[in-house]
């Protein structure tokens, strides 16, 4: 079943061939890669920063991450809809098509960002959030990796989780990381549905969005000084890379990669409360579960 190339066609005609390396970059600012990077840092140092209002802004910012990341798991193993002809392909890609992930992450991770900043106006904001989403949707139909389709559904999917996400429970970031928890095991049971079994995608969303909801739960009960210090933080990611690279270069059994991705984003999650770390003074933490 095709769900239409003449965008992809159109684009790609239009498009020089020198600037495809540009698109690519764009792309990649809607890749796991980048938002393993981009969430943890804002989660860890952006209150400090003066980014966000308070600490619970940047904790609801992990829970809208993670919701987007178990959310298109679930949908793109349940529908099972093939990519374009990689004749179209201008950079690698695989597994299903429908919908975009980049476009569902970046509409609600970029949305959640722009809507929770303590910084500039409103109008500015939307500006943003509207260019960025923009050319990272459009960026996935001229490289090839995905119809038009794709695109527009999964940015009304990132829209409407994010609408949900910041009506319900915009002072209760561990309820989207639990939610994101149950759109894994979704992806799951898909997966077996469709006769599958346990397949790399699934197994790292249940895993990572499973450990992130554990370390939430111990971090949700314990009172301490949020900060993470620089050194440390810088420690951590190099951790987290070093982790998330050997995994996918490596290309361990699934229950493994389960357990490599649920360590991660426990790392991620309970960083600023483990123990040792400078500043640990106690205070009351703002999270809820």
């Amino acid at each position: 079943m095709t769900r239409g190339v003449g965008a992809i066609h159109l684009l790609q005609g239009v498009i020089p061939h020198w600037l495809v390396p540009i698109w690519a970059a764009i792309t990649d600012l809607g890749s796991i890669p980048f938002m393993l990077v981009l969430v943890p840092l804002l989660y860890w140092f952006g209150t400090e920063r003066g980014l966000f209002r308070d600490r619970t802004d940047a904790e609801l910012l992990v829970g809208i991450a993670l919701g987007a990341l178990g959310l298109v798991v679930a949908l793109k193993t349940a529908f099972a809809l093939p990519r374009p002809p990689q004749t179209l392909h201008l950079v690698a890609a695989s597994g299903y098509g429908f919908p975009s992930g980049h476009a569902t992450a970046t509409t609600a991770i970029y949305g959640g960002l722009f809507a929770l900043l303590d910084r500039w106006s409103r109008r500015t904001r939307a500006a943003a959030f509207g260019g960025l989403v923009g050319l990272v949707a459009l960026s996935r139909v001229a490289l090839g990796v995905h119809y038009l389709v794709d695109v527009v559904v999964g940015f009304l999917v990132g829209g409407s989780f994010l609408l949900v996400v910041l009506r319900f429970w915009r002072d209760e970031p561990g309820r989207p990381i639990w939610l994101a928890v149950g759109f894994a095991v979704v992806g799951v049971a898909a997966a077996w549905l469709h006769g599958f079994g346990l397949t790399a995608d699934t197994a790292q969303a249940l895993g990572g969005t499973l450990g992130a909801a554990l370390a939430w739960s111990w971090v949700a009960r314990r009172s301490v000084d949020p900060r993470v210090s620089l050194p440390h933080g810088v420690v951590a990611l190099v951790a987290v890379g070093v982790l998330k690279g050997a995994s996918h270069v490596l290309a361990p059994p699934l229950p493994v990669v389960l357990l490599v991705n649920g360590v991660i984003l426990a790392v991620v999650v309970a960083l600023p409360a483990l123990d040792g770390w400078p500043g640990s003074t106690k205070t009351e933490t703002s999270g809820s579960v």
